[in-house]
């Protein structure tokens, strides 16, 4: 039996080339990213006096989310990961707070905020059906 050998983030066997997973390929991973990038876009536009403040928190908050997904996920542990994930759905929803405190408080528009709404849902849902996903194959032992 041919020993398997990692090249360039592929598993080779003998002839047969197979993909290794990553973070990276977590659809929560990419819609995180996404994300993290409009949020901090958006807090970017805030006016000077908000910049140090709130706009550090949301770019911080959001940065995280992807973040935190990456380190759990890397770590190989089941149990670690499903953390990162309930983690990275608290972050979602102190990031949803944020962003419409900002609203509130006239630092952005809410139709500039609305788009970040909708990706932090989508965000929301993906997470919850892994989360789901892992805990019935917890539960089931596989």
């Amino acid at each position: 039996m041919l020993e398997p050998r990692i090249r360039r983030g592929r598993i080779m066997n003998g002839n047969k080339e197979s993909k290794q997973n990553t973070f990276r390929d977590l659809l929560v991973w990419q819609k995180g990213m996404g994300l993290a990038i409009e949020a901090c876009r958006l807090a970017a536009s805030f006016p000077q006096a908000e910049r140090t403040g709130l706009r550090e928190l949301i770019c911080r908050t959001a940065v995280g989310v992807p973040s935190g997904l990456a380190d759990g996920y890397s770590r190989h542990g089941s149990g670690e990961f499903l953390q990162a994930v309930s983690g990275a759905s608290g972050a979602l929803s102190a990031l949803e707070t944020q962003i419409r405190i900002a609203v509130e408080l006239q630092c952005c528009a809410a139709t500039a905020a609305a788009p970040l709404y909708e990706m932090i849902d989508s965000a929301r849902r993906v997470l919850y059906g892994l989360r789901r996903s892992m805990q019935s194959r917890t539960e089931t032992g596989r």
